[in-house]
């Protein structure tokens, strides 16, 4: 009797569908838009595996490369960025257990894979190897890098074997010898059999020749001679895929034509020209909407979508229902469920992940979406899949032909048994040259030794190559980094506090480590520490001439605290007469882009747009100036010149409310109190301390909030550096800390700072509150400040092509408040394109050090922890997450920028 298996319940299928829509989320991109946008850990889905085995997994689902192509790490080979012995190193590390190699004598398996990592292997289909064959010298001439000894000792082989070959190969009982069948073979392709019989006179070159055909043959012999596993094939896994394969129709480009534009309409943060109808009533119910009938001119195959719907809506089906109506029709199993889903939902990933993204974080845009967007739009997904695999099969005559019968009768094509024998024996006779294996020795193997020898070379196969290449390319680039840093070490740095004129804590940022290094070789006398760039300070934050609260804290965190800017006392008249400037302007500015979509607003668009030609025109050609004269005139209708900002609050909880704005005095205290404890900032204070957030502008590139701050969730950290100094320089939380145990003197002041890492301005909040006794102090540390921006400016310049070598600081300084201003510059900042070290520890330990940008710089001294390293560990925590995603995304974004991102930015920015 047959085991059955058990019928789930509509609740319990429910579950499953609830569970897989979940799973599915979890493998989607995690950026947040556009205006948010900051790095996050690529591979967050595979969090609880070592990096190799995360890669190699993500790989396969994503259908994205894992590391650089194994030509490029060669590349780093020759150019001694990855040394022999790094390469030893990596495959001890990779394949630990080195065992002999069947059949071989002296071989053993680290010492085949490391050949096999120092030459270039040639792979491809069997069309590609027979014209590599055929076409070139492959059989001619021995391959590029095979050493004198190898080709001698295969030579003289080749030469003794087959000058006795005739009368050594005998015939067996039960059919000829494998060196029997080699020799006819070479024969049976010989021009004559007088070419056997004056071999004596073969010149040195067609011994090489018949060396190599020799070798080829006894490859293809064997491969075929050992038995080893067939790879297995790639199942199909979605319904798309066995359209695409039996009737060379993809139905992906049909169903995407719709949903793309309709995703883009739902989620319009109020930029569009016409709101979509029913937006907030959810995806399902705005699609439904839009196609119950078919739009004019939409393809034929849209009335079954436009049907379906109405049925969906007739009979009050909801997303999860729906979703299971259109797996049951497609035939999918009940234990394939999860997986189809998650395939579904990673067709279209982009804008699934951005439908997810806003669903869950509703804090980061103006306009949020519904709960269960994401079962509405894979409901909606599946819906258009089916009807569009169907017009297909009625469109071939198959319009019998049940969807769930394409799936339940598939069988997967296996891979070809010659082709996978023609790609054995070409690797077979690369590593035989590479290696100096002789024919007769091949000749001799076993079919057990075949079979042994053929797995060892299949088991490097290019992915396991590449793998033990990244490991040896990061091992060179970590043992010089820490022979950098042990060596200054011994030479480190040390300052009193009579030394200290003044201090700078910056962001953690890489790019701020030219910058806090250029200040400390032009003044001795300043100290720097680093931190996350929201400096403990986790808040939804609204300026004076924003519309909404932006969360300023690190993308995991979710804000309590709501902090805004005002005007400051005695400017609340001017700052009504700048809204009322704005609000007209807005308005203007609207009425015109309404107006510029008929007929007439057109033609004045277009009268206009000939003038404004002039100031596009200037801002290529001088981009500065233009940035200049647009920064006055954004200034005239910006903001009041001064302002204040609401961080005490007066009621109990925390809010958007007028009373529930801002901290309490305790919660100051222990912000303030944890930053300080974090970065070892707890005596030897200076008289002046700037904290400095940072951010970047420019003009061209709608990407710029990723060079944001990453600790601020992709915003500026302008606000958290003005909110902490404000805090810190309150008597009453000086007060509540020198109870702690950490005592601020009355002589310190704390001065908030920006910098600009795109044109490397700086910017001061709150100069008219510095006390008089200090103003001289603040004058030096802006100036040290400004001269530090420009030695900053100058190291950029070295990897711009636009900045002409020698130039001064100065020049410098122009070219990259030029190139932030530039139309024409889609790249103004580089942004964390070098980074690769995350150093955590006492700044004085690698002062000096040149680090080329490429470092996080986080301040810790362990001599104010505790045993449980209680400030490594929410350093730690703060910290990982953040330069963790920086490195792999620029990482991601190298090795496979059309897969794990989204291409090149050329064709994002603002002119395209």
């Amino acid at each position: 009797m047959t085991k059955q298996t058990p019928v789930k319940s509509n609740e319990a299928l429910r579950h499953s569908i609830e569970h897989a829509v979940q799973h599915a989320a979890h493998l989607l991109p995690a950026q947040g838009p556009i205006t948010s946008f900051v790095h996050h850990n690529t591979l967050h889905a595979f969090e609880e595996q070592n990096f190799h085995d995360a890669v190699r997994e993500a790989s396969i689902i994503y259908g994205c490369e894992p590391y650089m192509q194994e030509d490029h790490y060669r590349e780093k080979l020759s150019q001694r960025r990855i040394l022999r012995e790094d390469l030893q190193v990596a495959l001890d590390e990779a394949t630990p257990e080195n065992v002999p190699v069947p059949g071989l004598e002296g071989e053993d398996r680290n010492g085949l894979r490391l050949a096999m990592l120092s030459h270039s292997l040639k792979q491809g289909s069997t069309q590609q190897i027979h014209w590599t064959l055929t076409e070139t010298k492959a059989l001619s001439e021995f391959g590029p890098g095979i050493s004198a000894e190898a080709i001698e000792r295969l030579t003289l082989d080749a030469r003794r074997w087959l000058s006795h070959a005739a009368c050594q190969v005998e015939a067996t009982e039960g059919g000829a010898s494998i060196e029997q069948s080699v020799f006819q073979e070479l024969k049976s392709e010989s021009i004559g059999w007088f070419e056997w019989d004056n071999m004596d006179s073969w010149t040195e070159i067609e011994w090489m020749s018949w060396t190599l055909k020799l070798l080829w043959k006894v490859a293809c012999v064997g491969s075929a001679f050992g038995q080893v596993s067939q790879p297995e094939a790639k199942n199909i896994i979605r319904l798309r895929d066995i359209i695409l394969e039996r009737y060379q129709v993809d139905t992906d480009l049909q169903v995407q034509e719709v949903l793309i534009p309709f995703c883009g309409a739902f989620l319009d943060q109020g930029l569009s020209h016409w709101k979509l109808p029913q937006r907030d009533k959810g995806f399902f119910t705005a699609f439904h909407a839009l196609y119950c009938k078919r739009p004019i001119g939409a393809p034929a195959w849209m009335n079954a979508v436009a049907i379906e719907l109405r049925r969906v809506l007739e009979n009050k089906v909801d997303p999860i229902q729906s979703i299971q109506e259109s797996l049951e029709k497609m035939g999918v199993k009940l234990e394939d469920w999860e997986s189809y889903i998650s395939s579904t939902a990673l067709a279209l990933r982009g804008w699934a992940g951005m439908i997810h993204q806003v669903e869950s974080r509703p804090d980061k845009v103006t306009y949020p979406v519904c709960p269960g967007s994401l079962n509405e739009f894979l409901a909606v997904r599946l819906i258009l899949d089916c009807c569009a695999a169907e017009s297909v099969l009625k469109e071939f005559g198959s319009s019998q032909l049940k969807l769930e019968r394409l799936l339940s009768d598939y069988v997967p094509k296996g891979l070809d048994q010659s082709s996978i024998e023609a790609q054995r024996s070409f690797l077979i006779f690369q590593v035989a040259q590479i290696r100096g294996w002789e024919p007769s020795s091949l000749l001799r193997l076993s079919k057990q030794e075949w079979s042994g020898l053929i797995h060892e070379l299949e088991a490097f196969d290019e992915l396991e190559r590449r793998k033990v290449f990244h490991l040896a390319y990061e091992r060179r680039f970590r043992v010089e980094t820490l022979d950098a840093i042990q060596k200054r070490t011994e030479k480190s740095w040390k300052a009193g506090s009579d030394q200290v004129e003044f201090q700078v804590v910056c962001c953690i940022d890489e790019r701020e480590e030219s910058f806090r290094r250029g200040l400390e070789e032009k003044y001795p006398e300043a100290e720097t520490f680093g931190a996350a760039g929201f400096f403990s300070v986790p808040m939804y934050y609204r300026s004076i001439t924003d519309a909404h609260y932006t969360p300023l804290c690190p993308p995991v965190i979710v804000p309590q605290h709501y902090v805004r800017e005002t005007a400051a006392a005695g400017k609340g008249e001017d700052h009504e007469k700048f809204q009322k400037v704005r609000n007209w302007i807005g308005s203007a500015s609207h009425r015109l882009h309404l107006g510029a979509q008929g007929m007439v607003g057109g033609m004045i668009t277009g009268i206009l747009g000939a003038v404004a030609t002039a100031p596009l025109v200037a801002g290529v050609v001088a981009p500065r100036s233009m940035g200049r004269l647009r920064r006055l005139a954004h200034s005239i209708v910006a903001r009041p010149p001064t302002t204040d900002v609401v961080f005490e609050r007066s009621g109990k909880d925390p809010g958007p409310k007028p009373d529930q704005l801002g901290f309490k005095t305790e919660e100051m205290a222990n912000m303030v109190e944890r930053l300080l404890n974090d970065i070892g900032l707890t005596k030897n204070l200076a008289p002046l301390i700037v904290i400095v957030g940072h951010g970047s502008s420019s003009l061209n590139n709608p990407h710029e909030a990723a060079h944001d701050c990453g600790a601020c969730g992709g915003a500026r950290g302008g606000p958290n550096a003005r909110v902490f100094s404000l805090m810190a320089n309150d008597v009453r939380v000086r007060k509540l800390l020198k109870e702690r145990g950490l005592d601020i003197p009355d002589s310190v002041w704390f001065l908030g700072g920006y910098h600009n890492t795109c044109d490397d301005s700086m910017k001061y909040f709150d100069l008219n509150r510095a006390p008089v006794s200090h103003r001289a102090r603040v004058e030096k540390a802006m100036g040290a400040l400004d001269d530090a921006r420009e030695y900053n400016a100058l190291e950029r310049c070295r990897r711009f092509r636009s900045a002409p070598l020698g130039i001064s600081e100065k020049k410098a300084l122009e070219h990259v408040e030029g190139r932030a201003e530039h139309l024409a510059q889609p790249r103004p900042e580089y942004g964390h394109a070098t980074n690769a070290v995350c150093y955590v520890g006492r700044r004085s330990r690698l002062r000096g050090l040149f680090m080329d940008r490429r470092a996080f710089l986080t301040s810790y001294d362990p001599t104010l922890d505790n045993e449980e390293a209680s400030i490594l560990t929410r350093i730690l925590q703060a910290v990982v997450p953040v330069c963790g995603g920086i490195n792999l995304e620029y990482y991601f974004s190298y090795t496979d920028p059309a897969g794990w991102g989204c291409g090149t930015k050329l064709p994002h920015n603002i002119t395209s």
